[in-house]
């Protein structure tokens, strides 16, 4: 997922050979605009291919925390949502790409993680870095919105059972 005219694609555990990139548009509630799908066909031709991770998986129950915003605090335009990690490994260069258990992401809901197509349709944004840029732009000037971090797989599915942690902000 990327909100910007241009994405960097991690090519690390990929086999040389054909591959098709699509690229399909979304709205901000994540339904897909199909008929404005398109891909490129690219042959994949590494001189010394990157092999597939192989970190070993962290011991322990992961868990994750909202270090900023603090819980009731005021947050405008752009800001940032700093998170801290525990026992779970955010690794960019896994994104979409078959599990390891105990590597992935994290996403940024507002108000549920529940709903169709797993909660994303409040999901504002996914990261594998500890700090996410939000912006507060379509939220009402005095209104009250529930922020949530919740970890997820290298196949964007959250965590089974979900870890998660929230906190409220004011616009």
């Amino acid at each position: 997922m990327h909100c910007d005219d241009k994405a960097t694609v991690s090519l690390e555990g990929v086999k040389a050979g054909p591959h098709t990139l699509p690229v399909v548009l979304a709205q901000n509630d994540h339904v897909e605009v199909e008929h404005n799908a398109s891909s490129v066909e690219i042959q994949y031709a590494p001189t010394s291919p990157k092999p597939p991770a192989t970190r070993a998986a962290p011991t322990g129950a992961p868990s994750i925390k909202i270090l900023s915003p603090k819980p009731g605090e005021t947050v405008s335009g752009s800001f940032d949502v700093k998170i801290g990690v525990k026992n779970f490994d955010l690794i960019c260069a896994e994104m979409g790409k078959p599990d390891v258990p105990g590597h992935g992401h994290w996403h940024l809901s507002f108000e549920t993680m529940k709903g169709p197509m797993m909660g994303m349709m409040t999901m504002a944004a996914m990261s594998c870095d500890q700090t996410l840029h939000a912006s507060t732009a379509g939220l009402k000037p005095g209104s009250s919105h529930k922020l949530i971090a919740l970890l997820a797989d290298n196949v964007i599915a959250p965590l089974i059972p979900a870890v998660a942690d929230s906190v409220e902000a004011k616009v």
